[in-house]
């Protein structure tokens, strides 16, 4: 017999923005940033003025899981405010763009001079960016994501994301093209101003820049 199909009272609907804090001492950082870096990757809250004197908003995702699920994983995570790198007023470009990939996921970013695989053997680097929505628990399709600027159309995941009700912590797991799912950790990139997931962060370029994050959801944002 099937099992029977969720109603959409046994789920639990949640927004919430994304508290950055320095993993190996608890400080805080900032807040994840709502606007697209100028390669197309997410960073860090800039807490820059906008044309009206206030502080930009950092970005607010909303998710959903079972209400019976007590450690919910392979979530889904919807930009509610996103924007790109076209600056704080929109154009029909950059609404479209935002459009295209409103959810925050993974990419792997191939250059020319590195081999980057998702693989326990390999050196995995994974830069949180917008993505289409992809099947969870299945290996990454091959497609366009919100970084294209120089780099060629790569494998890509938006169902990473696991939370804790509890706790409010939020980690990420990406699965690999054989179907494993490596162990890798959430780092920042200071020299680039981005995040990554990786198994390897000794094979980042400017290592010194590089601090182990972890993220928390939280419904208010603290005044800075």
């Amino acid at each position: 017999m099937a099992d029977p199909v969720p109603r959409a009272d046994d789920n639990k609907f949640q927004s919430c923005y994304i508290l950055v804090k320095n993993a190996n001492d608890g400080n805080e950082l900032g807040y994840f940033g709502r606007r697209w870096k100028s390669g197309g990757w997410y960073g860090l809250e800039e807490k820059t003025l906008t044309f009206t004197g206030e502080y930009d908003s950092p970005l607010q995702v909303r998710f959903s899981y079972l209400k019976s699920n007590k450690h919910p994983s392979r979530l889904d995570f919807r930009s509610m405010n996103g924007g790109d790198w076209f600056g704080t007023q929109a154009t029909k470009q950059s609404e479209e763009n935002v459009r295209k990939y409103p959810y925050v996921g993974a990419a792997l970013l191939k250059t020319v001079n590195e081999d980057i695989g998702l693989s326990p053997e390999e050196f995995g680097k994974a830069v949180i960016v917008g993505t289409k929505s992809a099947p969870p628990d299945s290996p990454p399709p091959h497609g366009d994501h919100s970084v294209m600027m120089g780099h060629t159309p790569s494998e890509y995941e938006s169902a990473i994301w696991t939370y804790d009700p509890v706790t409010n912590d939020i980690r990420a797991q990406l699965i690999s093209g054989d179907g494993s799912s490596p162990k890798g950790s959430l780092y920042y990139l200071g020299g680039s101003d981005a995040f990554a997931i990786t198994n390897a962060i000794n094979k980042f370029k400017g290592s010194k820049t590089i601090v182990p994050v972890t993220f928390t959801c939280v419904r208010r944002l603290v005044s800075p």
